[in-house]
């Protein structure tokens, strides 16, 4: 087998992916390892972080002996989801379990930071739009604020990549990308904020050097290489989060290209040059890119995806057991209950289950289903599901072109992509064509295409882009524009009637 073998870990909110890349960044194994948290009070998220490590060490290991690359594997990298806190000591082992980025108990800690510093001040500094419990900086002070002794204790508050990586070198380093959700990092100085530690009462000296996303930060650890079955030491890139890394593994490098990425969350992602080219209202979060100089405007929404999970696992037991039995994808057989050529104009789902986040930030306001009569069935919920993220992803599509942005083109990514029926609901809603690309693992991929630059595999980014195929352009029905845009109405006058009836309920 030729050299140049490429091992990333993708650590996701459902699942840990580890997937090997041969030279030519094409796929050559993938194992892929479910998570489940603990929930121990209300609001509180949690997961013991050595089991991150297990997994990391025990896919490692087969991946490596099931593709025998013992002598071809070159490099090592993560992307992974941001804002999970784990305290270690001066050894990296951990202190408590981490706090998952799910984690929203710091409730107290981010009314204290509103009441310190106000919204258009944070987001000059973080990029950030607004103040929210599950930021690290609020994470941390809960922990200062509530168990005080393992806050004096902890040499080292690592993010869930940062903490992988200290396992497999030994070294304390973190990324631009990771941090730009910490809520104590300044994305144009790329650097920890003075201001914003001294607010929340926080140490600088307890974080980890910051460097670029591309950089190799050492070797694996002569311990961690005779886990993995190695005899030589394997160079570790430091990597980056995961949406920047599934932005750049579908050519998302350039102004002018958004992906879309409909998982369990809906994510948009932009790449930006100039932070002050754009008219971002305070309202549109940016992140560091992990394209060194770049940076990506990136609207997430928390819940999308598994709107239709919900649906499945408490109203479609009958599905699930015909799924079982004829070995078919429960979603495969709840789609063609959808009626594809219908669009019931009265039905309106409101898709905000966990609060709305973007573009107007109302943790207050809850998910709706409207418009139900005798006649509806469980194929109108489905479709009624899929139209809503539809139109929550064009409510920050417009926000993003109002705020000055150019689109060229769009590219669906996520297990939303593979649903051709999803797509063209997208297309005709936002009136525009939607693409979908043959590579998988878009986030693995783009960490893999940073990974691969750094091996001389190939001189720039652009040039392994410009290979990334389309597989398919969905392109929108005007039958479907005209109505969709009457209903795209209704739904934003519905969520706008809610607002005073959200508020009192929260209160409940």
């Amino acid at each position: 087998m030729g050299k140049g073998k490429i091992l990333i870990y993708d650590f996701g909110t459902t699942a840990v992916k580890t997937v090997l890349f041969d030279e030519n960044i094409q796929i050559l194994d993938v194992i892929t390892t479910e998570l489940s948290y603990d929930y121990p009070e209300d609001r509180y998220v949690e997961f013991d972080a050595e089991t991150y490590w297990e997994i990391a060490v025990n896919t490692a290991k087969e991946i490596i002996t099931r593709n025998q690359c013992q002598d071809s594997l070159e490099i090592i990298s993560i992307a992974s989801q941001a804002e999970t806190v784990i305290p270690v000591d001066s050894k990296g082992n951990c202190l408590r379990k981490a706090m998952v980025w799910l984690d929203t108990r710091a409730v107290k800690e981010n009314d204290d930071l509103k009441n310190s510093i106000d919204v258009h001040s944070f987001y000059r500094i973080t990029g950030l739009n607004d103040m929210d419990p599950i930021w690290p900086i609020n994470k941390i002070k809960w922990l200062k604020n509530n168990e005080p002794q393992l806050y004096s204790d902890t040499a080292k508050f690592l993010l869930l990549k940062d903490y992988v990586l200290f396992k497999l070198t030994g070294e304390f380093v973190t990324d631009p990308s990771i941090c730009s959700f910490s809520g104590y990092f300044d994305i144009g100085k790329k650097e920890w904020s003075e201001r914003l530690l001294d607010l929340a009462e926080l140490d600088a000296n307890k974080l980890p050097r910051l460097e670029e996303s591309e950089e190799i930060i050492g070797t694996l650890k002569p311990e961690v290489q005779k886990m993995f079955g190695l005899e030589r030491p394997i160079q570790v890139m430091n990597g980056m989060l995961d949406q920047s890394g599934s932005a750049i593994g579908a050519g998302n490098i350039e102004e002018g290209s958004l992906t879309e990425t409909t998982g369990t969350v809906l994510a948009l992602a932009s790449t930006i040059r100039n932070l002050d080219s754009l008219d971002l209202h305070d309202r549109v979060p940016i992140v560091c890119h992990g394209v060194a100089d770049k940076y990506l405007a990136l609207t997430f929404c928390q819940t999308a995806g598994i709107l239709l999970k919900w649906f499945r696992d408490n109203f479609c037991e009958i599905e699930i057991q015909e799924a079982a039995r004829s070995n078919e994808d429960v979603y495969d057989i709840l789609t063609r209950k959808a009626r594809p050529d219908s669009i019931n104009k009265r039905l309106i789902i409101l898709p905000h289950f966990g609060g709305a986040t973007s573009p107007v930030v109302n943790p207050d306001a809850s998910g709706v289903i409207f418009g139900l009569n005798l006649d509806t069935n469980k194929g109108d919920i489905v479709k009624g599901i899929m139209e809503s993220v539809a139109f929550l992803l064009k409510e920050n599509y417009t926000f993003l072109l109002n705020s000055g942005f150019h689109i060229d083109k769009v590219r669906s990514l996520g297990g939303g992509a593979k649903s051709p029926f999803w797509l063209q609901i997208k297309s005709d809603v936002l009136n525009r064509e939607f693409e979908t690309i043959e590579s998988e693992e878009s986030t693995s991929r783009g960490c893999a295409f940073l990974a691969g630059k750094q091996l001389g595999l190939y001189d720039d980014l652009d040039e392994i882009c410009r290979k990334i195929k389309t597989k398919d352009c969905y392109r929108p029905d005007p039958r479907k524009v005209e109505i969709y845009e009457q209903k795209y109405r209704l739904y934003l006058d519905l969520y706008n009637s809610l607002g005073e009836v959200f508020k009192k309920s929260s209160r409940y």
